[in-house]
């Protein structure tokens, strides 16, 4: 087992935590922000990020709306806990099986030219599907407004292949040129960043933001009985739930039990729980589904001894931010594609092990029988993740994006 935050990866994000110094909280914007799956409506770290973001934007006084789907089946535009939700669509499933649904993503797509008879400042999107940023950057050039992206993780060709089999090629040339079309691309980490410079995106247009914490929810948030192990995320294969399981046979094997929680939902469910009982392990697992409110995820968290994300594929880890806060440490997996391993300090705040079932079994033993005390690395979390920083860079991103474009217009 290995891994801690590298010097540079502690650099990245000091660079990327400081307050910025000009005047985006002063010029208010129309903000639309372009996105498919929105919370309370879904649960994901995506959707708890742009949850945080609009927040914080609203606060500044910036006028921000939701365009996506119409998840809550009535009126096309709504607006609920000062938050606007205009719908462009009707309601689609994101997945097909465990993979996002193609035809979802082409039916977003075509949805995204409604955005033409809207007005606003500015567009920020997120990159997925990836599809909707054609007729975003289409939008975005009619009407004279930057487009804004976050993105969250840059596969690939390697992993496109391995995710859609001969249809990878073709994704994996529709994620290059989609980098192409932003003005402004916001990463959430200094690896989405580094891997979006190595794909050519010139170094101007593109800025870290890194994800927050909601510190004073956490502090507040009361202690519960919770799990041995918990895993908060949506249920799809890259996550790794179903390694959990087979490191929980193992352990079982051994004649250790620990009892384990599962936050969440997602395609993979139902085979999850059918995995459970083929193994034998009901007494132990609890599926909890999804937990809106916050605070009850939180008082979970500080009720349960071990923190499990087992994920080869994270552009982030935000879970992994809020566990440690929460005072609870975490096991992930070493994987190129896994940025949350980074935010582990071996021995301190976690373990990081080989993403196989047998080393996640040793880790768990590990873990549960090595309490760590996470208090004074909370302090650190809380000075270099806020929700009121981040929000500040993401309209200071917005600002840069307008100015680029205008520079670009006069050059013309």
């Amino acid at each position: 087992m290995h891994a801690s935050i590298s010097p540079q990866t502690r650099q990245a994000l000091h660079v990327a935590v400081r307050l910025p110094h000009c005047l985006a909280v002063a010029l208010l914007m129309r903000v639309a922000v372009v996105l498919d799956a929105v919370h309370p409506y879904s649960a994901g770290g995506r959707e708890t990020r742009y949850r945080h973001i609009v927040s914080k934007l609203s606060e500044q006084g910036h006028d921000v709306t939701y365009y996506t789907m119409n998840w809550w089946g009535g009126p096309q535009k709504i607006a609920e806990e000062g938050v606007n939700y205009q719908a462009i669509m009707g309601y689609a499933p994101l997945y097909k099986g465990e993979r996002r649904s193609i035809l979802h993503g082409v039916r977003f797509a075509l949805a995204c030219f409604r955005m033409l008879k809207y007005d606003f400042d500015v567009i920020e999107a997120d990159h997925m599907p990836y599809l909707q940023l054609l007729p975003l950057r289409i939008v975005a050039s009619v009407r004279r407004v930057p487009l804004v992206v976050t993105w969250h993780e840059l596969w690939g060709s390697d992993y496109w292949r391995q995710y859609l089999g001969p249809l990878g090629v073709i994704a994996a040339g529709i994620e290059r040129l989609t980098t192409r079309l932003p003005g402004m691309i916001i990463a959430v980490s200094p690896q989405t960043h580094d891997r979006l410079l190595g794909v050519g995106v010139p170094p101007e247009r593109v800025v870290t933001v890194v994800a927050g914490v909601d510190a004073e929810k956490i502090g507040r948030a009361p202690t519960v009985p919770g799990f041995d192990l918990l895993f908060v995320g949506r249920l799809i294969s890259h996550k790794g739930v179903d390694m959990v399981l087979d490191a929980l046979s193992i352990l079982q094997g051994r004649g250790i039990s620990p009892s384990f929680g599962v936050v969440g939902v997602g395609p993979d469910a139902d085979l999850l729980r059918r995995r459970v009982d083929e193994l034998g392990l009901a007494a132990s697992v609890t599926f909890l589904g999804h937990v809106q409110d916050d605070t009850s995820l939180y008082s979970l968290m500080k009720g349960s001894r071990l923190f499990l994300l087992p994920s080869t594929r994270e552009g982030f880890g935000l879970v992994v931010v809020e566990a440690a806060a929460a005072g609870l440490p975490t096991v992930t997996v070493s994987h190129p594609d896994n940025y949350a391993q980074r935010l582990i300090i071996e021995g301190v705040t976690g373990w990081v092990c080989e993403p196989t079932p047998a080393a996640l079994a040793d880790a768990i033993v590990l873990g549960l029988r090595t309490p760590l005390d996470l208090s004074d690395y909370g302090a650190t979390l809380l000075a270099t993740h806020r929700w009121e920083v981040a929000g500040a860079q993401t309209a200071e991103a917005y600002v840069r994006a307008k100015q680029l474009r205008r520079s670009i217009a006069r050059a013309e």
